[in-house]
């Protein structure tokens, strides 16, 4: 089972989340969620690799990228020294005035540095906030219930779940999920 891949980056994580923020009117963490784990899925079925590739859990509304969550939270355990001194720098985490109070809005104080993001990262969190643009919480919940999600085990989502059956490469970036997991150090 491959929860998260080898070269997970929190500095890279930090720039996508400041990356939706700027771009995502009312960014919270749900529909940050959601973006990230719709490019990552994309990326991963194009390009054989995720965009972050955080470990994602299947929580009730769907899958939540751990880390950038801990990086919204600002959970210092989990965050690097120098990352968290940049992600004080970088954004911005307000209660947003609902009945759900535990939802919080994100704003970026910068825009994001993005020499940490590929043409192709780019590209697929383009598609990917554009994709989730308009639709509201109950229906972003039900898309995102996927197989991956279905076929967690402990809450942990796996990669190779994420690979659609009809991809015509899905065998190559099976393997290639695999030959990474051997040397997983995933930290966050």
């Amino acid at each position: 089972m491959v929860k998260a891949f080898e070269h997970f980056d929190q500095k890279k994580a930090l720039e996508v989340l400041v990356w939706i923020a700027t771009r995502k009117k009312n960014a919270d963490q749900f529909s940050v969620s959601k973006i990230c784990y719709f490019a990552d899925k994309w990326h991963l079925n194009r390009h054989g690799r995720p965009i972050i590739g955080d470990e994602y859990r299947a929580m009730e509304y769907g899958p939540v990228p751990s880390c950038v969550y801990n990086l919204i939270k600002k959970e210092t355990n989990f965050i690097k020294p120098d990352i968290y001194e940049d992600l004080e720098r970088s954004i911005r985490v307000d209660p947003i005035s609902t009945p759900n109070a535990r939802r919080k809005k994100i704003i970026a104080l910068r825009e994001p540095e993005l020499d940490y993001l590929s043409g192709s990262d780019i590209h697929f969190l383009k598609e990917s906030l554009n994709f989730c643009k308009g639709k509201g919480f109950a229906e972003l919940s039900r898309i995102s219930h996927d197989k991956a999600w279905k076929n967690n085990i402990d809450d942990k989502m796996n990669y190779e779940d994420m690979v659609k059956d009809d991809n015509p490469h899905r065998q190559e970036i099976l393997e290639e999920i695999r030959e990474n997991a051997k040397f997983l150090a995933f930290v966050c």
